[in-house]
C-alpha cells in the first residue's frame, strides 16, 4: 500500500481510502473485515489453477477483491534440502529456496506463475521419498518480522483468516503449524518461536520448525498456505483509525477475541464444545 511514501504522503494516501476501492466499488466494512469477506474469498476460485484428475495431488486457490491469493494443497511434499542461507552484511541472514522446495504431483492449464510462491514451488514432485509424513491438515506460515509486535499481530490475524478460509477454525487446537522464516528475502531467526508465539501454543496442537527437518522431506496430506500478499489488518491503521472502527465490531475480530479468551480459560465452554 504505502511502499516508500514518507509520513506526510502516507496520511494523504490513507485519506483517499484507496486500499478499499476496487473496480469502481467501495466495499462495506463487512466486505473488508467480516463474514462477507471470508465467504466471497472462499467462493472465488483462481482460474487455471488445478491439477489434472489423473494426478495424486490437488491444488485449490481462491482470490479476494484485492487479488490476495489463498491456496490449499493435498498430497504435497516439502524438501528441506532445497533451501540455503543467504548472508546479508550488516543484517540478519536470510534464505533462498529452490523452485522445488514445495512440490506436488500436478499440472496447470496456464503457464503463468499463478501460485502464491512461484519462486519455491513446482507442480512436479521433487522426489518420491517421504522421510516424514504429516497426516491431516498442516498450516504453513512465514512471518514477516517476529521481533516486531505490530508485524506479528498482523501475521496472527492472517493465520486466523487462514483457519476460516480453510474451514478449520473450530479445530485449531488439533492442528499443527509449520513455521519457516524468510519466504521472501528477510529476517531468518532459524524458524525459532519467541514470546509472541505463546498465542499459537494456546491455539494449536504443536509449532513445528522447518529447521528441525534438516535436509529431509516432509509429505503432507493437506497443506494450508498463507494469504499472499497478507491482509493488512494492522498495517493499514498505523497512523489513523480506519473508518470501520467507528461503525461497529468486525465479526472476524469478535470471533478471534472469543477464541483467545477460551484458549486461556477465560470463557466457559458452551454446551456444543465450540466457541
Amino acid at each position: 500500500s504505502w511502499g516508500k511514501l514518507n509520513k506526510v504522503e502516507m496520511l494523504k494516501f490513507d485519506a483517499l481510502n484507496c486500499n478499499t476501492v476496487k473496480s469502481g466499488k467501495n466495499p462495506s466494512c463487512d466486505d473488508s473485515w467480516g463474514d462477507i469477506a471470508i465467504r466471497k474469498w472462499r467462493t472465488t476460485p483462481l482460474e487455471n489453477i488445478g491439477c489434472d484428475v489423473t494426478k495424486t495431488s490437488k491444488v485449490h486457490c481462491n482470490k479476494n477483491d484485492n487479488m490476495d491469493t489463498f491456496c490449499t494443497m493435498e498430497n504435497v511434499q516439502i524438501d528441506f534440502s532445497k533451501w540455503k542461507t543467504v548472508k546479508r552484511p550488516g543484517n540478519t541472514d536470510s534464505k533462498s529456496f529452490s523452485q522445488d522446495f514445495l512440490s506436488s504431483d500436478c499440472s496447470y492449464k496456464s503457464k503463468e506463475p499463478l501460485f502464491p510462491f512461484p519462486h519455491l514451488y513446482s507442480p512436479k514432485l521433487s522426489s518420491t521419498r517421504c522421510d516424514y509424513i504429516h497426516n491431516g491438515t498442516l498450516l504453513l506460515y512465514s512471518h514477516d518480522d517476529i521481533r516486531n509486535l505490530g508485524h506479528t499481530l498482523n501475521d496472527i490475524m492472517n493465520i486466523w483468516v487462514m483457519l476460516w478460509l480453510g474451514q478449520v477454525a473450530r479445530y485449531s487446537h488439533n492442528l499443527n503449524i509449520l513455521n519457516i522464516d524468510s519466504f521472501k528475502l528477510g529476517h531468518n531467526w532459524l524458524d525459532e518461536p519467541n514470546a509472541f508465539f505463546n498465542i499459537y501454543r494456546k491455539n494449536f496442537n504443536e509449532i513445528l520448525k522447518g529447521v528441525d527437518f534438516q535436509d529431509k522431506t516432509l509429505c503432507v496430506q493437506k497443506l494450508i498456505i498463507q494469504p499472499i500478499p497478507p491482509r493488512f489488518f494492522i498495517w493499514e491503521s498505523w497512523f489513523i483509525d480506519l473508518p470501520c472502527s467507528f461503525l461497529g465490531p468486525s465479526s472476524l475480530y469478535q470471533r478471534y477475541n472469543l477464541h483467545v479468551r477460551h484458549s486461556y480459560g477465560l470463557l466457559a465452554t458452551p454446551k456444543n464444545g465450540f466457541v
